[in-house]
């Protein structure tokens, strides 16, 4: 079942929290939440690469979220 923009956002800063600051994949998640922020504010051509981004990141460090890293 695919969730909200703004449930997936939530879950991701929850998985970002529960990592140390600075880490990997502290910096990899807080890159994907903005990524989904900027792609979902402003569509356009950018924002399918910046959508795809985010999926790559997602996918590293939370697979089971990555489906859901789509346009609100």
């Amino acid at each position: 079942m695919s969730m909200s923009a703004a449930e997936l956002v939530s879950h991701l800063y929850r998985h970002r929290d529960e990592r140390q600051r600075g880490s990997a994949a502290w910096v990899d998640l807080d890159r994907a939440i903005l990524l989904l922020d900027r792609a979902w504010s402003r569509p356009g051509r950018m924002a399918v690469y910046e959508l795809a981004e985010a999926r790559r990141l997602v996918a590293r460090w939370v697979p089971e979220l990555a489906d859901d890293v789509s346009s609100p």
